[in-house]
């Protein structure tokens, strides 16, 4: 990415600042004189913005809303209002519904103004078909302040077809990812550690025998990650840099194959796998149509798979101590964009939006109302600078802001297991890079394919990998399937992206 700013700026600034274009290219201002530029720009852009009319602005994110939200966004909407004349209403999108409503309120066209996105929630494919609006432009002008934290390297992953859609949050987050266990189960069944797959299983097993009432593991309706954490345990890599990808790489090799995980060679392996733990009771025979999000906080699941962040919480809001198990190596600082904030296409108060997305990601006040509720009334910070929540039942922290998350404005949490600095530690020195982090799929030239793919997926691969129809037949009528959706003209379309991908980053 080249930064190209300077330039502009000086020419914006000479002409009071009206508001022109600056090209596609955007980076982020190393130099002193540059970001004093940037900085200026930005506020003098802010100051001729009529700010009369009072805005809503609207914003849509992940999770499950708190008992004590709307109090909260009362205080939020005083400051915002005397700030800019504005209020935010924030909606959310259940755990258990995302994955269906997300791509729909996008299409829908409904005036958003904000709306989280990752990775993980189709970024770049949401990009590619328009969901969101390029931003390169505005964000030194309307986002001054959390511009200069930007780094090269991040607006260069929220690059698409040339143009910024997204800006990303700064918080490390690291692809460490595995089982999440209950410590009292793991002690009562005389296990120490939980170092690979089938101890896992063990573990699993054990509960279904002995602890009737409760889930082993769990998975919601919007489908299992327990395939994904056997091939990120293999050093497999998904091309879409989260789990969920249907298309992998074996990223040791020179050049890399791509294939769907339906006919990876160790798939056969897995499913047999799947279906004896399914068998023994590893997980409901209705897993796929559980929207019940809390069952490991509520006491009626063991465990669960997921990453650092869901153990740390899973300690602070739960009376019971977890341990965590990470499957994945070599240990990787994950892409810019696995939390980050966009623009929706729809948006009828984009200048402001962006304004107000300034305010909470350089503002501490802003920042702790929407992360952490009412001081006093929803968490107290101590002579140690930890921060602790008076009832995280009637407002849980951080609930879905994660894409505006600073890392100079996170504080520990009194709760955290008190190995996590050190694991925190471990990964910092240790993560080593991965080229394919800058990559993003390109599915224009095979939406049609790649949409009937997913369809596949959702109907047949689901409840294979959950070990409810014979792993030898549905394999076959998984893949027969796939091939009819189209599967081997993505295969080649994305064969030719990592191809060039490779070439162009030699």
């Amino acid at each position: 990415m080249k930064r190209k700013l300077y330039s502009l700026l000086v020419s914006v600034l000479a002409a009071a600042l009206v508001l022109g274009g600056c090209g596609s290219q955007a980076g982020n201002p190393s130099g002193a004189s540059d970001t004093s530029a940037v900085s200026t720009a930005g506020s003098s852009a802010q100051s001729k913005i009529d700010t009369s009319k009072e805005a809503e602005i609207v914003m849509y994110i992940i999770g499950n809303q708190s008992p004590d939200f709307e109090n909260v966004m009362k205080e939020f909407n005083k400051k915002s209002l005397d700030d800019l004349n504005a209020t935010l209403q924030v909606n959310y999108f259940n755990w258990g519904e995302y994955k269906t409503k997300y791509p729909l309120i996008l299409s829908a066209g409904e005036p958003i103004d904000l709306i989280y996105t990752a990775t993980w929630m189709n970024y770049y494919y949401q990009a590619q078909k328009g969901a969101f609006k390029p931003i390169e432009d505005l964000l030194p002008l309307y986002c001054p302040e959390s511009y200069k934290t930007i780094t090269e390297e991040a607006m260069k992953q929220a690059t698409v077809n040339g143009h910024v859609y997204a800006v990303a949050g700064t918080k490390e987050s690291y692809n460490a990812y595995g089982p999440v266990v209950r410590k009292d189960l793991m002690d009562k069944y005389g296990m120490k550690s939980i170092d690979t797959f089938d101890q896992y299983g063990d573990f699993l097993k054990a509960v279904a025998k002995n602890e009737k009432g409760m889930d082993p593991t769990f998975f919601t309706s919007t489908g299992s990650e327990i395939d994904d954490i056997y091939m990120l345990s293999k050093g497999l890599y998904p091309l879409t840099g989260n789990s969920g990808s249907i298309y992998w790489i074996d990223p040791k090799q020179e050049q890399p194959k791509v294939f769907s995980k339906t006919d990876w060679d160790g798939m056969p392996e897995f499913l047999a796998k799947m279906k004896e733990w399914s068998d023994a009771g590893c997980w409901s025979k209705s897993a796929l149509a559980n929207k019940d999000t809390e069952k490991m906080n509520n006491g009626t699941a063991a465990s669960r798979i997921k990453n650092l962040e869901v153990w740390v919480s899973s300690n602070i809001d739960t009376k019971w101590d977890f341990n965590f198990y990470n499957f994945v190596e070599p240990i990787e600082i994950l892409s810019h964009m696995q939390d980050a904030m966009a623009v929706p296409t729809s948006s009828n108060n984009t200048e402001r939006a962006l304004m107000l997305l300034d305010k909470i990601k350089s503002d501490k006040t802003y920042y702790n109302l929407l992360n952490f509720g009412i001081e006093g009334v929803n968490y107290k910070i101590h002579e140690d600078n930890t921060i602790e929540s008076v009832d995280s039942t009637k407002f849980a922290f951080q609930n879905g802001f994660w894409g505006m998350q600073m890392r100079d404005f996170d504080l520990n949490k009194v709760g955290s297991p008190e190995t996590l600095p050190q694991i925190q530690k471990e990964y910092h020195d240790t993560a080593v890079p991965n080229k394919f982090r800058s990559y993003y799929m390109d599915t224009e030239k095979i939406k049609n394919e790649y949409a009937a793919v997913q369809n596949v997926m959702e109907q047949y691969f689901n409840p294979l990998e959950l070990g409810y129809v014979d792993p030898v037949k549905g394999l076959d009528t998984t893949q027969k399937q796939m091939k009819a959706a189209g599967n081997e003209k993505v295969l080649a379309e994305l064969q030719a992206q990592i191809d060039k991908f490779i070439a162009d980053n030699k």
